[in-house]
């Protein structure tokens, strides 16, 4: 009975992580649309630019918010490292992987939503195991 509860609760516990982790992608994610439509429509920058820079960017800001409300984690160096180590592969996927729609003459848009959709379960996975699991 004890062993059934404890699974319950682990369960539980991972589809509320699960969750944090979509609400706080969510919103970032919407940070790299609005950021690209702006610089792309508004200010004519390049769109591989303005997806570096706005990508770039929003992996900075979201460590504070997947560290703190995701993962509660503290900041210590070593996670900084990890995040950091973890930040410098997904970014250079996500800029490749962009780059490759582009070539394929693929909206900005769709081309930013389809890299989302390939690297954020692999982020998640890394995330959680690698850079914020147990040390």
């Amino acid at each position: 009975m004890i062993s059934k509860f404890w699974k319950l609760a682990e369960k539980k516990e991972k589809i509320y992580l699960l969750s944090r982790y979509v609400l706080v992608s969510v919103f970032s994610y919407l940070f790299v649309f609005g950021g690209l439509w702006f610089l792309v429509e508004n200010i004519e920058l390049n769109k591989i630019y303005s997806f570096v820079l706005v990508y770039g960017l929003n992996y900075l800001i979201v460590y504070f918010f997947q560290r703190k409300i995701v993962f509660k984690k503290s900041h210590t160096k070593r996670i900084l490292f990890k995040y950091l180590t973890s930040l410098f592969f997904f970014y250079m996927a996500g800029i490749l992987t962009y780059n490759l729609f582009l070539f394929f003459d693929i909206h900005y848009f769709l081309s930013t939503g389809l890299t989302i959709l390939i690297l954020f379960p692999m982020r998640f996975y890394v995330l959680k195991y690698l850079v914020y699991g147990d040390e």
